[in-house]
This record gives structure tokens, sequence and C-alpha cells, in this order.
């Protein structure tokens, strides 16, 4: 019976001895399989994936980075986060890292600019977790730096042209403007003040037809929706528009209608003081009937020609005199 227990007790310590290996064996295969699983994506994504020591040392470098700035990933492994970087941003890292030391930070994302070995500059948009102990001591930091230079020049254009524009539009008379879909200004140049009496500031926000005359709201919005319906690209149009002091200035839009598809969202223009225009034109108006009224009515007959010799105008005595109407000399 002794035997048989000693035994016993010998199978049971090498069977428990057996399931514990056999538990490190089956840990081991799982952290092998996942460690080759995150290598051959790391392999694979354009996107670069980095690991750091405590001290700010690379311990891995995925090999998208060589792809971006042309330096190979192991060149980066062992060196300090500051190789290969512009200088200020290295400085800004490295502030971060130390506020991460002092707990005030776990996560940060920063553009970090790389020197390529063509000369180019290479701008990498970083995304940083910091890694801590039980201790919450930091043991290291992990993360993903993807390739923006591309998105930065843009946004540089963008910038570039958004300046311009301002410039042009801070010193035009005529009234430059834009609404969203629902026809809210989202922006007035500074001359809103000069012809209408509103800073910029007053009117965005506010409905596209705030100070639309109502003798002329109903004619608008009739264009405006014929507009829409024809699915028109531009459109131009006279309305009387209403200034902040309640006098009234006649003017004339001219404006792009914006899409997305078949669906309009929104509208970009440029409004004009055509007061003294329509002035002028009334004024000519009104000396032409004057004209024509003392033409029509004098026995001499009153003729006008063109730089051709040609007859553009002829008073309607010629026919009393001469017996050819008007028609005939014209």
């Amino acid at each position: 019976l002794a035997e048989d227990q000693r035994r016993e007790w010998i199978l049971r310590i090498f069977g428990e001895r057996a399931g514990v290996e056999m538990q490190r064996l089956r840990s081991e295969a799982a952290q092998r399989n996942a460690d080759e699983s995150l290598a051959f994506l790391a392999d694979r994504v354009q996107d670069v994936i980095w690991m750091l020591d405590a001290n700010l040392h690379y311990t891995y470098v995925s090999p998208a980075l060589e792809k971006l700035v042309g330096v190979p990933a192991e060149d980066y492994v062992g060196q300090h986060m500051s190789f290969n970087i512009v200088k200020e941003d290295a400085v800004a890292a490295q502030a971060l890292a130390v506020a991460a030391k002092e707990g005030r930070i776990n996560s940060a994302v920063i553009d970090i600019r790389h020197h390529g070995r063509d000369g180019r500059v290479v701008t990498l948009e970083t995304a940083a977790v910091v890694l801590r102990n039980d201790s919450a001591e930091v043991t290291g930091y992990q993360g993903v730096s993807r390739d923006v230079s591309e998105r930065h020049a843009a946004e540089a254009k963008l910038r570039e042209s958004e300046e311009r524009f301002r410039f042009l539009a801070e010193r035009m008379n005529d009234l430059i403007w834009m609404t969203d879909a629902r026809g809210i200004l989202t922006y007035a140049s500074p001359s809103f003040e000069q012809m209408l009496g509103y800073k910029p500031e007053e009117v965005v926000g506010l409905h596209g037809s705030f100070n639309i005359h109502p003798n002329s709201l109903d004619a608008v919005n009739k264009a405006l929706s014929d507009a829409v319906e024809t699915r028109a690209q531009s459109l131009q149009l006279e309305y009387t528009a209403v200034r902040k002091d309640g006098t009234t200035v006649q003017c004339e839009i001219s404006t792009v209608l914006l899409w997305e598809g078949d669906v309009p969202s929104g509208m970009q223009g440029i409004t004009r003081d055509i007061s003294a225009r329509k002035a002028a034109e009334a004024a000519l108006r009104t000396s032409e009937e004057r004209y024509r009224f003392i033409a029509e009515r004098m026995n001499d007959v009153i003729w006008v020609l063109d730089k051709d010799l040609k007859v553009t105008y002829v008073s309607p005595s010629i026919e009393r005199i001469t017996g050819h109407s008007v028609n005939d000399v014209i």
C-alpha cells in the first residue's frame, strides 16, 4: 500500500509539472504567434509602428519608415528619439515625455518632421501612448506615425488662397458673401459696413434675405427657386436692399450655386451697388423722352448719323416734308 501511494504521489507531481510545462509551452507558442502576427502586420501597413524605452531610445521601428524617409528602420533602433528629427520638433516631443513622467499626460498627438534621405522634410502625425508599470512609473512609449506631408502642403495652399481671397475681399467696394445650404450667411466681407451699415459679424448667422426689401422679396425667392429647379450653376438678378438706417439701395447680385450631387449646398456671390447706374439710366430715359417729345412736334427734321453716315434716327416730320416714312430712311 505504501508503495502504491508513493507511486501515485510521484505520478501526481510529474503530472502537475507536465501540466505546468504544457501551459508554458502553449503560452510561448501563443506569444510567438502574436509576435509573428504583429510583425506581419507591421511589415505591411503604410503607417509607422514604433516603440521607445523609458529613456526615449527606439526598441522597434516598422519597415514603413524607410519607405517614407529613405532611412532603414534598423538605423533608428537604439538611437534616441531625436535621431533624424527637426530640432524644434524633438524639443517639443521631449517636453511631452517630461509631462508623461510627471504623470500629467498618458497620450499625445504631435506632428514630427523627419529629415528624408533625399533632402525632403517629411511630416509625420504621431500618436503616442505612455506605458507604465504597476507603480505608475513610465516603462516606455509606443505609437503610430502617419505621413501627412501632402495634407500639410494642401492646407498651406488653402491658407495662401484664403489669404489672397481675404486681401481682395477687404479692399473691394462690392459685397462678397457665402451661405450654407439653408441660406444662412457664413461669410460677409468688410464692405458690408460701407454699403449697408452692418459690420460683418452682425450679419454672419443671419439668413441671406434679411435685408431684401419686401417689394423685391418675391422676385428674388422665385429666381432662386427656378435656379434650384433647373440646377443652374449661376444666377444674376437685381433687387432693392434696406440699409441698417432704413434707407434703400439698388443692388445687383451675381452668384454661383454650389452643389453636392443633386443637392444644393450653398451659394457664394458678389453684390454690387447699382444705384448710380440706375439713376443714370433713369436720367437718360427722361432725357430721351423729352427729346422725342420735342422732335415729334417740330416741323424741322432732326436726324442722327453713325460713323458710317447711316441714319440711326430721324424725326417723324420727315414724312410731312419729304413724303418718306421714318422706316424708309433708317
